[in-house]
């Protein structure tokens, strides 16, 4: 199973356009998942306001394949007459710019499927997103570090979190891709990621912090949502 995403990123400061993000979630989602092939689960975020954060995104859509050649099978049918409805029903929703990313997904922790944490409507999710450096290929050896050394150590320091998925991209013949990687987290709510953004100034903090800088991406972005599971096959 990949994972695939297309982020729109956020047009300057900008506040979320709910009616926007109303029409993307109860008519082009039942759109997208009644005629696309092959796609076996499809999940949007949508952004949460919060206080003093500023987000550089203003939605994400992320969908599962079977495997590459699915993926690829899909991107030749939006060639194609039958995906026209779906590029009409796209262009009422044009970004000014959109990234897209496709990637293999690891699952470091989830107190949800182990149910030691209840998933309540109020649980959130953060995306850090680290974009590629021009011209440079992924850092296998960086990519490695980060799943199986900083992962850990940050399952382990976090407090509060209940979900952390990493995702590394995967090289798919005629995509280009500009993201490098993405980590999502699950929090229950919130008041629950502001308490770890306060942890983060914080002495118990500074391993963290400091086994971050191993892995600097000079280009981040960052985005608080709430997340809509659309379908899953």
């Amino acid at each position: 199973m990949i994972k695939t995403y297309s982020i729109s990123l956020r047009e300057g400061n900008q506040p979320p356009d709910e009616t926007l993000l109303r029409y993307w979630k109860e008519e082009h989602a039942v759109l997208a998942a009644k005629i696309i092939p092959g796609v076996r689960k499809y999940v949007q975020s949508h952004p949460v306001e919060l206080p003093g954060f500023q987000a550089d995104v203003a939605r994400i859509a992320e969908m599962w394949w079977s495997d590459v050649g699915s993926y690829r099978d899909y991107l030749k049918w939006r060639q194609t007459e039958a995906a026209k409805p779906l590029l009409a029903d796209e262009q009422k929703m044009s970004a000014g710019r959109r990234l897209r990313f496709a990637a293999r997904e690891y699952v470091l922790l989830d107190l949800f499927s182990e149910g030691k944490a209840a998933r309540t409507p109020k649980v959130i999710k953060a995306f850090s997103i680290a974009l590629k450096e021009e011209g440079r290929p992924p850092g296998e050896e960086l990519l490695r570090y980060w799943k199986e050394n900083h992962a850990p150590l940050a399952v382990q320091l976090l407090p509060g979190l209940r979900k952390y998925v990493q995702s590394h991209p995967l090289e798919v013949p005629g995509f280009q891709f500009e993201v490098a990687r993405v980590a999502e987290t699950w929090w229950d709510g919130v008041e629950a990621y502001q308490n770890y953004q306060k942890w983060r100034q914080t002495e118990a903090a500074k391993p963290l912090l400091a086994d971050e800088q191993k892995m600097s991406a000079s280009r981040r972005l960052r985005f608080v949502a709430q997340e809509f599971l659309v379908m899953e096959r």
